[in-house]
């Protein structure tokens, strides 16, 4: 005889006691599931402040690289300036000295045209700035070649190349050479006008004669070919006798060419 099942065999009761514990584990399992998505976020948060940091360090680092690529600008400029400032005791000046403004002290050396000063300049003692000048000779007879030149006589004529001798009507046999040395950075050709000649004037550069100008040939140019270095200008006047001697040339050399230099 089959034997029937009773409802509480085939479905056994469920203590309460069961599904309180049931629901514990599950609010435990919540509550971790809970804690490690906040330890995550915090772990984020981290994480980003740490690339703010970053980021705040790298603009920090590339301010002062700039700032040091500043300075150091400055402190190039500043060298570059100091390599080309005037020497306080002793040393050489290369190239064009303007100065703006008093100049008070001691200052020595050459003076060209392109050297500028503007203001006062005030020397207190000996100055030993060299104004350019040719340096003169005479000699007490009729010489046409610098080497016959006795150079009894010497003496100083400022100029920056023109030679002005006013007209002297006392007779007499004499003869002058005007000597100059210029320097030259490159070949240049330079001209000069010769006004009056009495008796007749000589030109010579570098040992050579470049031209002779008769008495009376007024407006004759006289051509300088000066080589690139030091070029030796020389030129004579004579008066072979008689009454009257003269002699003007214009042309400056410096403010006209001011590559040319003046060499004491």
């Amino acid at each position: 005889m089959a034997i029937q099942k009773t409802f509480n065999d085939q479905y056994p009761t469920i203590l309460l006691s069961d599904l309180d514990d049931n629901f514990e584990q599950v609010d435990l399992a919540y509550d971790h599931a809970n804690g490690s998505f906040t330890h995550a976020n915090s772990s984020f948060e981290q994480a980003n402040s740490a690339f703010t940091q970053a980021n705040s360090s790298f603009d920090h680092a590339n301010a002062s690289f700039d700032h040091a690529n500043s300075a150091y600008d400055v402190a190039n400029t500043a060298n570059s300036s100091a390599s080309s400032a005037l020497p306080l005791t002793g040393g050489t000046i290369s190239g064009d000295l303007t100065i703006t403004g008093n100049l008070s002290g001691n200052l020595s050396g050459n003076i060209s045209t392109s050297t500028s000063v503007t203001g006062n300049l005030y020397v207190s003692g000996v100055s030993n700035i060299k104004i350019p000048f040719y340096t003169v000779y005479m000699d007490e007879a009729s010489r046409t070649t610098p080497d016959s030149f006795a150079k009894t006589y010497t003496g100083s004529h400022i100029s920056y190349g023109d030679v002005v001798v006013p007209y002297d009507p006392t007779p007499g046999t004499k003869s002058h050479m005007f000597e100059m040395t210029v320097t030259a950075s490159a070949n240049t050709s330079v001209t000069q006008r010769v006004w009056q000649t009495d008796d007749a004037s000589y030109y010579w550069l570098n040992g050579s004669q470049i031209a002779t100008v008769a008495s009376g040939n007024a407006g004759t140019t006289v051509t300088w070919d000066l080589i690139e270095g030091d070029n030796l200008i020389q030129i004579l006047v004579n008066n072979s006798g008689g009454g009257g001697y003269a002699l003007t040339v214009l042309g400056d050399f410096f403010i006209r060419y001011p590559d040319l230099r003046f060499k004491v």
